[in-house]
């Protein structure tokens, strides 16, 4: 069995996100190579993306650097490593700019096609959920989806993580002054978080009205910073992030499925 996708980008609800969207998203754990405690919780987020017949996992440069061996499961509950083939970004002392601070992660195709452990991997379509969102985003609501790195917890003695996932909402605010790559989303609720640090990476979302459903649904970009004092999320937009995606070839022959 392949890997679900994510078929439609039409939504009538939270549920939809909360089934079809919310496993493809992980915080970011890395390896530390001791048995007594195998992970550390470095504080950012991941998610799992499908383009082109791809597997991807993507998320902020400066929340995977320094680069070390990361960890990536297919779902909550699994416990099995999603097979990794190799990293792509821009190095800080090449461009430091905002837009250059996404990383991309191939994941190896190959081996979770056919592999019954990986059955409920859901990955984000990026080409159904990709269009114009910014002619509406006035009307639009914003989500953000991460893991704040203050209520994550690693419990050595009962070798256990605690991550929980949060969803911020917000409105459009405009185009950051330093980047036309880079929008700001002003939140309505922040939950009681006092430092943002662990959103990079998330998803940003936007719900835009439609007259043929209640709400349709766009992957907008990815967090990259923000601050729980001014309520602010700045995130780049994803037309920069599938640029990167289309310079840097796949690692392995693809081959699409027809539809």
């Amino acid at each position: 069995m392949s890997p679900n996708t994510l078929l439609g980008q039409q939504v009538t609800s939270m549920e939809w996100m909360k089934t079809e969207i919310w496993p493809s998203v992980q915080p970011v754990l890395r390896e530390t190579g001791h048995a007594e405690y195998p992970y550390a919780i470095s504080g950012g987020t991941i998610f799992l993306a499908a383009y082109q017949g791809r597997g991807l996992a993507i998320t902020a440069r400066h929340a995977l650097l320094p680069l070390t061996s990361i960890c990536l499961f297919s779902s909550d509950s699994s416990q099995r490593i999603l097979p990794l083939e190799n990293v792509f970004y821009v190095t800080p002392e090449k461009i430091d700019d905002d837009f250059a601070d996404f990383a991309i992660i191939e994941m190896d195709m190959r081996k979770l096609v056919g592999d019954s452990d990986f059955a409920s991997l859901k990955l984000i379509d990026l080409e159904k959920v990709s269009g114009d969102w910014l002619d509406s985003s006035s009307e639009a609501v914003f989500l953000v989806l991460g893991y704040p790195l203050e209520h994550s917890e690693l419990q050595f003695t009962e070798r256990s993580i605690t991550t929980p996932r949060f969803v911020l909402r917000g409105s459009y605010k405009g185009v950051s002054e330093y980047s036309s790559s880079v929008h700001i989303i002003e939140l309505s609720k922040i939950y009681g978080i006092t430092d943002f640090n662990g959103f990079s990476g998330g998803p940003v979302f936007a719900f835009l009205p439609n007259d043929a459903n209640p709400q349709k649904v766009f992957l907008c970009g990815m967090a990259i910073r923000g601050s729980s004092s001014s309520g602010l999320i700045h995130f780049l937009e994803l037309g920069v992030i599938l640029a990167g995606i289309q310079v840097k070839p796949a690692p392995y022959n693809v081959v699409r499925k027809r539809a």
